[in-house]
C-alpha cells in the first residue's frame, strides 16, 4: 500500500491517506475501492494497538516500563493474529490457562468496543 501524507505538517497531526493499493490480501479482498481499503485497514490496526496498549496497562505480568514512563508489553510475552472474520485473537504463552482465558476475553471486550466506532 502507498499512501501520502503533508511534511510540512508536524508528524504528530499529519493524516494519512492512501495513494494506491498494491495487493489485497484474501481477508480484503471484497473492499470496494482503495480508500476503503485503507480504512478498513487502518481501523484494525489502531484497534489491535489500543488492546495490545490497555493490555499493558492491565496485566502488568506481561508489562515493562519503556524510556519514556509508557507501560508497554515486553518482547516476545504476548502473541497476536486476526482470525478469518478479522476478531483480534492473543495469547500470551507463559500465563496460566486460566489468565490466558481472562486475557482473550478482556482483548475481545476492548477491541469489540473499538470495532463499534
Amino acid at each position: 500500500m502507498e499512501y501520502k501524507w503533508d511534511d510540512s505538517i508536524p508528524q504528530d497531526q499529519r493524516v494519512h491517506t492512501v495513494s494506491k493499493v498494491i495487493t489485497k490480501c484474501p481477508a480484503h479482498a471484497s473492499t470496494p475501492n482503495d480508500v476503503a481499503h485503507y480504512a478498513t485497514i487502518v481501523k484494525e490496526n489502531q484497534g489491535k494497538n489500543i488492546t495490545l496498549a490497555r493490555i499493558a496497562e492491565s496485566f502488568p505480568e506481561l508489562a515493562q516500563v519503556d524510556a519514556n514512563g509508557n507501560s508497554v508489553i515486553k518482547d516476545g510475552e504476548v502473541q497476536w493474529s486476526f482470525d478469518k472474520d478479522r476478531n483480534l485473537k492473543v495469547t500470551a504463552p507463559k500465563l496460566s490457562t486460566v489468565r490466558r482465558a481472562e486475557l482473550q476475553s478482556f482483548a475481545d471486550s476492548v477491541f469489540r468496543a473499538h470495532k463499534a466506532f
